[in-house]
């Protein structure tokens, strides 16, 4: 992993999805995005030697890492709950790691800075973990007070960064103990919980004092905001062109990110309608 760190990094910082053989279309269509970006700090996690042979055949920067989950399935949701070993991983090298799942089409390098740089911070760097939102609207995506009650919409496990920081580390470890321990829980449910419950409100040990922040909808975009929000803003569409979006809503994963290319990569208008 040093050595892949190594090559890739940029001021020990990669982007870093985790993948097997079964969705080399979804990968493909992923990579397209990042290569169209100009993203070079990026790694695939390959959890098979096929897709270890798959990227090493198209000079696809990749770590080898062979892991099953608990049920032993290769399904999505199964090997989902395998990224917070992964992540532990980098973290204890020092890595810092923006993680994002293959169905994400990336329009915008999230690393770029520099007065010069149009998207100058879309990444701040100010928290331990800095995540998406499943929110669509200020409310939903950073919360609202409810009968004396703060609201939180999820926050997605598909799509965030992690700064190489004690208290994240912490979060990883527990996170990873519980994917292999746990067989009915949710990779994304247990993410939340890491980040939300304290000390004496979780059945799960100490809390790890992780400093959170959501990022920015309307840059990290999930589908649901896309494609029944921002596409009937006159304000946004067609012009605003966010760094991310990520098909996490929809099941028809790989027909959406051919839409999105195709309208923000090639130009072809409405090809999201």
């Amino acid at each position: 992993l040093c050595e892949v760190v190594r090559k890739v990094a940029r001021n020990r910082e990669v982007l870093a999805a985790v993948s097997n053989k079964n969705i080399f279309h979804m990968l493909e269509l992923y990579i397209d995005g990042l290569k169209r970006t100009g993203i070079t700090n990026y790694v695939i996690v390959a959890l098979d030697s096929e897709t270890a042979d798959w990227c090493k055949q198209r000079e696809v920067p990749y770590y080898h890492r062979e892991l099953t989950s608990i049920t032993g399935s290769t399904d999505n949701h199964a090997t989902s709950g395998l990224k917070f070993r992964v992540l532990n991983e980098f973290v204890s090298t020092g890595t810092s790691v923006l993680l994002s799942d293959v169905d994400v089409v990336w329009m915008q390098d999230p690393f770029a800075a520099g007065e010069s740089a149009r998207n100058k911070r879309l990444i701040y760097r100010d928290a331990d973990v800095e995540g998406m939102t499943d929110g669509w609207d200020d409310p939903t995506s950073y919360g609202f007070s409810w009968n004396g009650q703060r609201r939180l919409i999820a926050r997605n496990s598909g799509l965030f960064f992690v700064a190489a920081t004690h208290e994240t580390k912490a979060m990883m470890s527990r996170l990873a103990e519980r994917m292999a321990s746990e067989k009915n829980t949710w990779d994304q449910t247990a993410y939340n919980e890491e980040q939300v419950y304290l000390w004496g409100q979780s059945k799960h040990k100490k809390y790890s004092g992780t400093s959170q922040r959501v990022m920015n909808y309307m840059c990290f975009q999930n589908s649901k905001y896309m494609f029944r929000f921002m596409r009937y803003d006159e304000d946004l569409y067609p012009d605003h062109r966010p760094a991310s979006v990520h098909i996490n809503y929809h099941p028809e994963k790989p027909d959406r990110m051919v839409s999105v290319i195709a309208q923000y990569w090639k130009g072809e208008a409405n090809a999201i309608d």
